[in-house]
C-alpha cells in the first residue's frame, strides 16, 4: 500500500513494522485507516515517542473494537481496562515470562494487545513476536 499519512518501515521478513509520522493523541479517520491497514499487513506495529493519556489510549483501542475484559487481572482504579505491568530492578519474576499467546485460555481471546511502554531498558527487554499465520502455512498437509 502507498501510505499517504504515515511512514511504515518493515522490521523483519515475517512480521512487524515501525510507524512514524503520526501523533496517536490526535488521529483523524484517514490516518487511523492507514494505521489499521499497516497493522493487518504487518501484525505487530510499533510507535516511538508517543505521549498519550489513558483516555487517549482507550480511544485508540476502541477504534479497533470492543475492549476485552481480563478475567483474572484488576485494572488501575481510574481506568479499569488498563493494566499496569511494573518491573523494578530487584524483581525476579517476569510477567508473561514464558512463550505465550495473550488470552488463549479464553474461549474468545482478544484480537489484539496494546502495550504502552513508558520506561524501557536501553537494551534487552526480550519481547519476541512470531507469525502464527506463517507457522500454520508451514505445516504439512497432514
Amino acid at each position: 500500500m502507498d501510505y499517504q499519512r504515515i511512514d511504515v518501515a518493515p522490521l523483519a521478513g515475517a512480521l512487524a513494522a515501525e510507524i512514524t509520522g503520526v501523533d496517536l493523541a490526535a488521529l483523524d479517520d484517514e490516518t487511523f485507516a492507514e494505521i489499521h491497514h499497516a497493522w493487518l499487513a504487518y501484525q505487530v506495529v510499533f510507535f516511538r515517542d508517543q505521549y498519550i493519556t489513558p483516555d487517549q489510549q482507550l480511544a485508540f483501542a476502541h477504534r479497533l473494537g470492543d475492549i476485552h475484559h481480563h478475567p483474572f487481572m484488576q485494572g488501575i482504579d481510574s481506568h479499569p481496562d488498563i493494566f499496569e505491568i511494573i518491573k523494578e530492578e530487584t524483581d525476579t519474576h517476569t510477567f508473561g515470562a514464558t512463550w505465550h499467546t495473550d488470552q488463549m485460555f479464553n474461549p474468545n481471546p482478544a484480537k489484539a494487545t496494546m502495550l504502552y511502554a513508558k520506561e524501557t531498558p536501553d537494551a534487552g527487554g526480550d519481547t519476541l513476536f512470531a507469525s502464527m499465520y506463517l507457522a500454520y502455512d508451514a505445516l504439512s498437509d497432514g
